[in-house]
């Protein structure tokens, strides 16, 4: 059976190996040392912030394949992360890789970590109607997110941030 894989829009052709078969062809060199650590691209440079009534709200470094990032809240003196989860969305027509002017839509959840659901009423008043108001104080919330090279939008929260 000859299985006939695409990636990146050139096939990939089985090897020729079968079930039980020693594999064919050249091993490829694997450190043993751990790498998890290393950095393998610069940081993007897709920084945002904005604020909304009393609240500012701000993403750093922002990368279209990762899929949790830190958003970090703040009222007055106090601040609160929660996460700002992402994943990209379906496109009907094609798009250039990374951002740019054409908006990208995301589908995305913040998440709120237990601990500030369990003493909401201790948040700065502006944070807890925030998370009340726009999250029904629920541990995850789904939310369309629209990003550009120059604004983020998180619909759920009714915030448009500015690239820094």
């Amino acid at each position: 059976m000859l299985i006939t894989l695409h990636l990146f829009g050139a096939p990939l052709r089985d090897s020729g190996s079968r079930p039980g078969e020693p594999l064919r062809g050249r091993l490829l060199q694997n450190t043993p040392d751990d790498r998890s650590a290393d950095t393998l691209v610069p940081a993007s440079p897709y920084d945002y912030a904005g604020t909304r009534g009393g609240v500012t709200a701000r993403v750093d470094a922002f990368a279209v394949a990762v899929t949790s990032t830190p958003l970090l809240l703040r009222a007055g003196d106090r601040e609160l992360t929660v996460t700002l989860h992402t994943v990209d969305g379906l496109r009907q027509s094609v798009q250039s890789p990374g951002l740019t002017s054409q908006p990208r839509v995301f589908y995305g959840t913040v998440e709120v970590p237990r601990s500030v659901l369990d003493d909401l009423d201790a948040q700065q008043p502006e944070l807890r109607d925030l998370i009340r108001d726009r999250l029904g104080s629920a541990r995850f919330t789904d939310t369309d997110v629209v990003v550009t090279d120059r604004t983020m939008t998180i619909a759920r929260l009714g915030l448009t941030l500015n690239r820094t």
